[in-house]
């Protein structure tokens, strides 16, 4: 049998932790954070929808909404910002994918 408060808690948790990573994140590195975010949302959802929650459906899908919006608003760049490629982004970006949780080398 399922813990489903626990779940809820674990996959925001886990939720919380990537979109910390993603604040601090940029260019794809940001990307692969919010991914994270919003997976693990997800996640929490279908839990709760599956256990009739709907007061914690409702509070989830707020919260991912808002991670979204953070996203878009932090890598909201003008067309100049955008056109470093290869190296030069490469280590404009931290050069090192291990900064998401599940994007880490392992």
């Amino acid at each position: 049998m399922m813990d489903v408060s626990r779940d809820i808690a674990d996959f925001t948790r886990r939720a919380e932790v990537a979109y910390g990573a993603m604040c601090r994140a940029k260019g794809q590195i940001a990307k692969f954070c919010r991914d994270d975010a919003r997976f693990y949302l997800e996640r929490a959802i279908e839990i709760a929808k599956a256990s009739g929650n709907k007061d914690m459906v409702a509070q989830l899908q707020l919260r991912r909404g808002q991670i979204m919006s953070a996203f878009h608003k932090q890598n909201d760049r003008s067309p100049s910002q955008q056109q470093h490629t290869g190296i030069e982004r490469w280590e404009n970006e931290g050069g090192s994918i291990g900064a998401c949780p599940r994007h880490s080398h392992r």
